[in-house]
C-alpha cells in the first residue's frame, strides 16, 4: 500500500517512493502496517459517533427552530420593529453557524482526512470562524440597542441609524477577525 502526503491536489499513485519536488512523500506500507492504520481510522470514526449525533441534532433542531424564528419575524405582525430587524440578523447568524459550521463539523468528523485542498480549507476555517464571530457579536448589537433603549428613551429619531451602524461594525469585525484564519490550513 502507499500513502502519499502532500500540498496540493495532485495524484500520488504514480509516484515513486521517494521525496519529489520537495512537497510529495510516498510511503510503502506491509499489510500489518495498512491493518493498523485501517483500525486506528475506524476507532477515530467510533469515537466521533456521538459527536456526530449530537451535532446532527443540533443541525436538525437549530435548523427547524431558527428557520421557524425568521418566518415569524418576518410575518407582517413583527416586520416593522427596530427589534425584529435585530433579531433577524441574530437568527441569520445563527442559521450561518448551524449550516456551515455545525455541517462542517459533521463531515471532518466522518472524513477523518481532508481531500478538499488548500484553497477550500482556508475558505471553510475563515467561514466557520466568520458564523462564530457574527453570532456573538449580533448579541452584542442587541445588548446596545437595549441600552440606548433604557439610557436613552426618547432618542427615537436615531434608531434605525444607529443600528443600522451597529449592524455594519459587527459585519465588520467578524470579516476582519476571521481573515486570519484564511492563513491556516490544518489538514
Amino acid at each position: 500500500m502507499y500513502i502519499c502526503i502532500n500540498d496540493s491536489n495532485v495524484d500520488c499513485e504514480n509516484f515513486d517512493e521517494k521525496v519529489v519536488n520537495n512537497n510529495y512523500l510516498v510511503i510503502t506500507m506491509n499489510s500489518s502496517e495498512e491493518d493498523a492504520l485501517i483500525k486506528y481510522r475506524n476507532e477515530l470514526l467510533q469515537e466521533s459517533l456521538l459527536e456526530i449525533i449530537v451535532f446532527t441534532i443540533f443541525l436538525v433542531f437549530g435548523g427547524c427552530g431558527n428557520l421557524f424564528v425568521i418566518y415569524k419575524l418576518c410575518s407582517h405582525k413583527y416586520r416593522n420593529s427596530q427589534m425584529s430587524y435585530l433579531l433577524r440578523h441574530l437568527t441569520l447568524a445563527d442559521l450561518s453557524v448551524i449550516f456551515i459550521t455545525i455541517i462542517i463539523e459533521i463531515v471532518w468528523r466522518l472524513t477523518i482526512s481532508w481531500n478538499a485542498g488548500e484553497l477550500c480549507c482556508k475558505l471553510v476555517l475563515t467561514m466557520r470562524t466568520f458564523g462564530l464571530y457574527l453570532s456573538s457579536l449580533m448579541l452584542i448589537c442587541i445588548s446596545v440597542d437595549r441600552y440606548f433603549a433604557f439610557v436613552h428613551p426618547l432618542s427615537f429619531k436615531t434608531v434605525k441609524e444607529r443600528n443600522c451602524r451597529i449592524l455594519f461594525a459587527a459585519y465588520l469585525s467578524s470579516i476582519l477577525l476571521s481573515l486570519p484564519q484564511f492563513s491556516l490550513c490544518l489538514h
